[in-house]
């Protein structure tokens, strides 16, 4: 999982940042990322992170992350509060509110929804977009972003925590990582355990008998989720298959230490117009690497950019999956350790180092932290920014107003 550094900030800084995440409470991949870029930014900012919901307390140390404080601030508020902060961090799905910090950053988790519209919507929107740095998760978010919002980004790689180098032997365990959802508005980042039950289930039986497959991973309870886990455990009736949640982060490391293959599935019978339905990176894949566990993945979104032929294999259906698994299982213990020794060097180029040392740079080319002969605007002209922002706003609602009211249309 993502590691965290010492969040306390040096004596040096004097500047301030604000990081703001509405999903904060989902505590999942996309608020490790967050945490790990406030890590990063508090060695020169002191960092407060803000979001309409506070995560709970209990969960944030079950689920392996640090003690945390996070300002409750609904989302409309955003844009006033950043006038008081140097830097501000938006992490979005959607189009984001405007920042009126002296330096923003976006990070985009994928890009829903576009920047069509009127002419004045788009040059509304476009100019919120291009007051922030964009930041993504892969090459796959950033086609996406230029398609649907029309701006570039730079791309962030998250960083993993790497394994500790430990011999442990393998098992015939086959592990998949991965949130549970069950409402069927987060259909979008179903990660697809039934998909992987019903692939288990096409094994040989030989197979089957002898090997067993692991589903771990977040929830938040509600009746929804509940049905979900019910409808995945009728589906395994019969199979040794465990499904596991909200593992704490110490059966997590040992599960990923003892499996010998990693399965995922996001993504799978995604319509081609819904490329946020793929797996933006695969946080939990580079993970299992890093633990020597052997990837086969679904061969869409950032995964593709995770896994070769070297260290795994990509799939496009059940039967091919079941056929590399089975192709991959009949390999001596020898050859799939050679696999997964690959796997793990390979996972070291998704390391925190170097996450680290690319937010840094990002922090120095955009001004963030340079220091400069021409002082950054203070406070009192981000206020004012902040006023002519708010007459335009208001001067933009009563066009549109006259406009709906005569019939007018941009």
């Amino acid at each position: 999982m993502l590691g965290f550094g010492a969040a306390a900030t040096s004596p040096e800084a004097v500047k301030r940042a604000l990081i703001y995440n509405a999903a904060f409470p989902v505590l999942g991949g996309g608020e490790r990322y967050t945490v790990a870029l406030g890590d990063v930014i508090a060695a020169t900012h002191d960092v407060t992170y803000a979001a309409p919901n506070i995560p709970d307390p209990d969960r944030l140390a079950r689920v392996g992350f640090p003690p945390l404080e996070v300002e409750q601030m609904p989302v409309v508020d955003f844009p006033r509060a950043s006038v008081d902060y140097d830097l501000s961090v938006f992490v979005a799905v959607d189009l984001p509110p405007a920042s009126f910090s002296t330096h923003s950053i976006l990070v985009v988790q994928f890009p829903r929804g576009t920047t069509a519209g009127s002419w004045a919507r788009r040059r509304v929107r476009n100019a919120k977009l291009r007051r922030y740095q964009r930041v993504v998760y892969s090459e796959f978010v950033r086609r996406s972003l230029i398609e649907r919002w029309g701006v570039d980004g730079t791309v962030i790689m998250p960083g993993i925590e790497l394994a500790p180098d430990r011999t442990v032997e393998k098992e015939n365990l086959i592990l998949s990582i991965g949130r549970f959802v069950g409402n069927p508005e987060d259909n979008w980042t179903s990660k697809r355990q039934d998909v992987l039950i019903d692939a288990f289930s096409k094994l040989p039986p030989d197979t089957r008998a002898s090997w067993r497959l692991v589903l771990a991973g977040g929830c938040s309870p509600s009746p929804a989720i509940d049905r979900y886990l019910d409808e995945l455990r009728r589906r395994a009736a019969g199979l040794d298959v465990s499904i596991e949640t909200n593992v704490l982060p110490e059966r997590l490391a040992d599960l990923q230490d003892r499996a010998r293959l990693f399965w995922h599935a996001s993504g799978f019978e995604r319509p081609e117009s819904l490329p946020e339905q793929a797996e933006h990176f695969g946080m939990s894949t580079a993970e299992a690497m890093s633990h020597g566990a052997i990837p086969l993945v679904y061969a869409d979104g950032g995964q593709v950019e995770i896994v070769t032929d070297e260290v795994g294999r990509c799939w496009r259906s059940v039967p091919e999956l079941v056929a590399q698994t089975t192709e991959l299982i009949s390999r001596s213990r020898s050859e799939l350790d050679a696999v997964g020794h690959a796997a793990r060097a390979a996972a070291v180029r998704f390391g925190l180092p170097r996450f680290e040392r690319e937010v840094r740079e990002l922090l120095e080319r955009s001004g963030a932290v340079r220091l400069s002969r021409v002082p950054a605007p203070a406070s009192a002209v981000r206020r004012t920014r902040w006023r002519l922002h708010q007459e335009g706003a208001r001067v933009y609602d009563a066009l549109a107003r006259t406009r709906q009211r005569v019939g007018f249309r941009a």
